[in-house]
């Protein structure tokens, strides 16, 4: 720790990305203010499509091999992986939380995040708006209000032709939806292209699509998760929508890495505290801005809603994110526990022919720290969401 406030830093592996060094060494800085943020991080690195760099023990140095002989090297500032600098070596001082400074795009608009200037990409958006309809007046207003409104690369939606994808394979054919899994050609606009100065699509990206068949008949459903979508961040990731003759509209989602917990706990013989943990972050992230920032309960929570999904930055490192809107109502609607749509009743005689136990928060969490949450007979568990709302652990 004295060496470091004295300015040693690491020098540079060989044959590390320039980028990477150029961000690593902006985390360096003395002034707070100057350094990236935790979002410029993750979308920065996300973009850059690393390749693993591994240095055998063999390969390093004598004194970064013995801890002694590192600790002495570093005090006597000769250890060739370290670095000095003594404008580095600077007391350092506290963040006044000022907002960060993304910098100006080439007209002079301040960004509002990494790369994204809000006045360029919503005239781009415009410009392109009379290329597209969904075919629903609602529907073209939801989205176009989306993406001139958006303020970063990943918080606004896209209608998406059904030719912009390929290789379409039903995951789940339910009573009131039909999952599939599908490539995207395209793929979402998040690699920066440094060349171009421009946000490009990841092509050929694996995603979800969700058609819940309500839609026949009345889209204010799928009105309702796409703005649920919109509103939170903490849920899982809406792309846009598409339409599907067969299927008619749905909503095109990430696809996450090991699916919903269901499956991952059935499939796992050990899932270590700390990823357990990780998992119980997301789920209340989640709830708590489906609850308190779009004002609405879920009202469906169970084991096959809750996705998970690998850490952006780190493989060992699990999040969760709930999925699935379709009986969610706003919190303080004239709906009491004997009083459900339709819809509900059925999701309710299916679960109670199942003989499905009720859960509330406080099981949620014994039972995924005991890792036998959802393996009673194979099933999946159905949470109680007024148990969950009104729970103070959540």
């Amino acid at each position: 720790y004295t060496c470091i406030l004295q300015g040693a830093r690491e020098a540079p592996i060989s044959n590390t990305p320039v980028k990477y060094i150029e961000l690593y060494k902006r985390c360096w800085e003395t002034e707070p203010d100057l350094r990236p943020s935790i979002s410029e991080i993750v979308v920065r690195l996300s973009t850059m499509r690393l390749k693993p760099v591994y240095n055998p023990p063999s390969q390093l140095p004598e004194n970064s091999r013995n801890l002694n002989a590192l600790l002495s090297s570093i005090s006597t500032g000769h250890n060739p992986t370290l670095i000095f600098d003594e404008n580095l070596a600077v007391p350092w001082k506290p963040n006044n939380e000022m907002p960060p400074d993304y910098g100006t795009c080439k007209y002079g608009h301040k960004f509002t995040d990494v790369e994204w200037c809000s006045k360029c990409e919503a005239r781009n958006f415009c410009e392109d708006f009379y290329m597209w309809s969904s075919g629903d007046q609602q529907l073209d207003e939801l989205i176009k209000e989306s993406q001139l409104n958006a303020t970063n690369v990943s918080n606004y939606i896209e209608w998406i032709k059904l030719d912009q994808f390929k290789d379409f394979k039903i995951i789940k054919e339910g009573e009131f939806s039909t999952v599939i899994s599908a490539i995207w050609r395209d793929g979402p606009r998040e690699v920066w292209d440094e060349e171009s100065s421009r946000w490009e699509g990841a092509s050929n990206t694996k995603v979800v699509g969700r058609f819940l068949k309500v839609y026949e008949s009345d889209i204010s459903t799928l009105l309702k998760e796409v703005k649920l979508h919109l509103c939170c961040d903490k849920v899982i990731r809406c792309y846009g929508v598409t339409f599907a003759p067969t299927y008619n509209y749905g909503l095109v989602l990430k696809n996450t890495s090991y699916g919903n917990l269901h499956n991952f706990i059935n499939q796992r013989a050990f899932i270590g505290w700390w990823q357990k943990l990780k998992i119980l972050e997301g789920i209340i992230l989640g709830l708590n801005q489906i609850h308190l920032k779009a004002g609405y309960i879920h009202r469906d929570l169970h084991s096959g809603n809750i996705l998970i999904d690998q850490d952006e930055l780190s493989a060992s490192v699990l999040s969760a994110c709930i999925s699935d809107f379709e009986f969610s109502i706003p919190i303080g609607s004239d709906v009491s526990k004997s009083q459900f749509n339709s819809a509900d009743r059925k999701v309710r005689r299916r679960r109670i022919k199942k003989a499905l136990p009720i859960i509330t928060s406080d099981h949620i969490e014994i039972d995924l720290l005991r890792s036998i949450s959802i393996k009673y007979n194979s099933t999946e568990f159905k949470f109680d969401e007024d148990d969950l709302l009104l729970n103070s652990s959540v």
